[in-house]
């Protein structure tokens, strides 16, 4: 009997021990890149009169459009004087059910129209648009969504830096501020900064590769065709990222170009899109990750490792609830006399990630939360338990456009 309780207890010190190291990783890796990128806030000023030079490439900017008859004109109006001699724009007017594409054209732009109900998505009218540019490609490929337009810099200097470096670019995506947020939303901003905004630029201070955000992205036609872009993937940005990295052409994150596009404004709209990214987040970090990983390891690339483990990061708000129920687990089991570690290790989760969180806020949120309003963020992620319950139950596996109203 006693031998029994001994090997129930250290299976379950193992079993609570290998989550709580995932979890601090995890922590160390988010940590690390919001001291970088304090870093890299402090340098930039340094490097503030540095301009890339002028690359004679020609471009095109692709818009991937579904039912943008809202957006597609301001998008377009606002990009027509940004252009410089030897771009233009190519509008995608994907399965669309509204006179986008009509509208398109009346703005005297280049658009191109695609049907297929089966294969939905950005991914797969990205790869339409390349179809149709192959028999006279241009030298840089510049990705816009529909909803954004350049609040700095414009298209040419992200072409600029693609042909320059040799590396895919994304710019700085953003989100415009309405002004009258509530504290949700304003909680939703400050993920978007942390994830799209501080820890890129944590990775830029490092030189290593980033995510791709989806929009203000560039990349140099040979490196685009060498990977499969059509894809039905939730978050097709992320996959055609880990895709080019694969192939040796890493992302690199470029902040002096700014993109900006707006939240959806109806509660079911932001639901539906935070699902969506979280759900094809999370299914990347389970089905990806550990396959990039371990290529990593095989061809001893720094570089791939870094951005698996930069993937590997879940969103901010499920790794604060996986913090906190380590953390119950690991002090139930201390409790009991069982075991000590896992404790140590939570404890340390909790303080490290207490840091990186309040760091971040300090370098991007200050204007989003008040220090006074702390206490009620900090249940934020408990209204979003049931996102990641239907990951489970009633995962979402299609693209369904975001509700914009």
């Amino acid at each position: 009997m006693a031998s029994y309780k001994r090997c129930f207890m250290d299976e379950l010190f193992l079993l609570l021990l290998l989550p709580g190291a995932i979890l601090l990783l995890w922590i160390l890796v988010l940590l690390s890149e919001v001291i970088c990128a304090s870093k890299e806030l402090n340098d930039r000023s340094d490097r503030s009169g540095r301009r890339t030079p002028p690359s004679s490439s020609s471009y095109v900017v692709i818009i991937p459009a579904h039912d943008e008859s809202r957006n597609i004109t301001g998008t377009i109006g606002s990009l027509k004087p940004l252009m410089t001699d030897g771009g233009r724009i190519l509008v995608v007017a994907d399965n669309c059910s509204d006179n986008t594409a009509c509208l398109a054209r009346q703005c005297g732009v280049d658009v191109i129209e695609r049907h297929d109900s089966e294969r939905r998505g950005k991914g797969y009218a990205l790869g339409f648009a390349l179809q149709q540019l192959q028999p006279s490609p241009p030298d840089v490929i510049v990705v816009l969504d529909a909803d954004c337009e350049f609040s700095s810099g414009c298209p040419a200097d992200l072409v600029n830096e693609a042909a320059v470096s040799e590396t895919p670019i994304q710019c700085h995506y953003a989100m415009h501020l309405r002004g009258s947020e509530s504290l949700s939303e304003r909680i939703a901003h400050f993920a978007w900064r942390l994830k799209n905004y501080l820890r890129p630029l944590g990775l830029r201070f490092l030189n290593l590769p980033c995510q791709l955000a989806g929009s203000g992205m560039a990349f140099r036609w040979d490196q685009l065709r060498s990977v499969n872009v059509a894809s039905a993937n939730l978050v097709e940005d992320l996959e055609l990222g880990i895709n080019l990295a694969v192939a040796g052409a890493y992302p690199r994150y470029f902040p002096d170009v700014i993109v900006k596009s707006k939240f959806p404004m109806s509660a079911t709209g932001m639901q539906t899109q935070r699902e969506r990214w979280e759900h094809g987040h999370i299914l990347v970090i389970l089905t990806q990750v550990p396959l990039i990983a371990l290529a990593s390891f095989k061809r001893r690339d720094l570089r791939l490792f870094v951005l698996a483990m930069d993937i590997s990061v879940p969103p901010v708000s499920l790794l604060l609830l996986l913090t906190l129920v380590n953390a119950v687990l690991s002090l139930a089991i201390f409790t009991l006399g069982w075991a000590t570690l896992p404790l140590a290790l939570s404890l340390l989760s909790c303080v490290l990630l207490t840091i990186a969180i309040s760091g971040a806020w300090a370098l991007s949120a200050r204007d989003l939360i008040r220090p006074i309003e702390f206490l009620r963020a900090a249940t934020h992620p408990v209204k979003k338990i049931d996102i990641y319950t239907r990951f489970l139950t009633r995962r979402q596996r299609q693209w369904i456009r975001t509700d914009r109203k």
